[in-house]
């Protein structure tokens, strides 16, 4: 979706099949989990700058392999069938994974969103700011669906803080990029972002797609914006 990704015919339908990977993204990311903290010699990138230590990779199994796909599929298959029991895995897998990209998308990707190359130098906050919008942040029920990270901005500038704190650092973090001359993103709901997303999705299908990169401007976000 960057403006220097360069399109192919096929993200024309991009607006269809996308939301339908999300589905499938948390399996990919556990498959990439488990290669990290159980191969000999994991590969390394940004978010596993490291080899995982001995503890971590103990922890891993107990909370993860034994705490969690343990129970989720030891529970189902001790009163179901085996087939019964695999079927609601995947399931929950594909729900859960749906839920959660939908959840995390909508904070990235949209109009008017930057979409830097090269970080280089460039401030961390000024480049959260930039690439980061916020949804429902005063909206009670949106947040415990949310665990609060629709307080996305705030969660990227303070990710120690508690979840429950999150609303009360977004209005401090809107005034001071209100103060400062800073761009700051927030939708009124998650539904509005969505739909903000949808638009971007679609808005592929309006630009020249010939394998080059189209001189596009996506349409302008329906949300509120400051900057300088």
């Amino acid at each position: 979706m960057a403006p220097t990704f360069v399109r192919r015919p096929v993200h024309r339908w991009q607006h269809l099949f996308i939301p339908l990977l999300y589905c499938l993204l948390l399996v990919r990311h556990s498959l990439k989990e488990f290669a990290y903290y159980l191969a000999p010699r994991p590969h390394l990138d940004v978010r596993h700058a490291r080899p995982p230590t001995f503890s971590e990779r103990v922890r891993f199994v107990l909370t993860i392999i034994v705490g969690h796909y343990g129970l989720r599929l030891a529970v189902p298959l001790l009163l179901l069938s085996p087939g019964r029991a695999w079927s609601i895995f995947w399931l929950s897998e594909v729900v859960a994974s749906g839920y959660l990209y939908t959840t995390f998308a909508v904070n990235h990707l949209f109009a008017g969103a930057a979409y830097p190359t090269q970080l280089g130098d460039q401030d961390w906050a000024l480049l959260v700011l930039q690439t980061t919008l916020d949804y429902a942040c005063t909206s009670a029920w949106t947040g415990l669906l949310s665990g609060w990270l629709n307080c996305q901005v705030a969660h990227h500038l303070f990710p120690l803080v508690a979840s429950e704190h999150l609303p009360a650092v977004s209005e401090i973090v809107r005034e001071t990029a209100r103060e400062v001359g800073c761009p700051y993103h927030r939708s009124p709901s998650f539904f509005a972002a969505w739909k903000i997303q949808h638009l971007q999705l679609c808005s592929a299908r309006a630009a020249r797609i010939d394998g080059e990169n189209p001189n596009f401007t996506p349409s302008p976000p329906a949300c509120e914006h400051t900057s300088a």
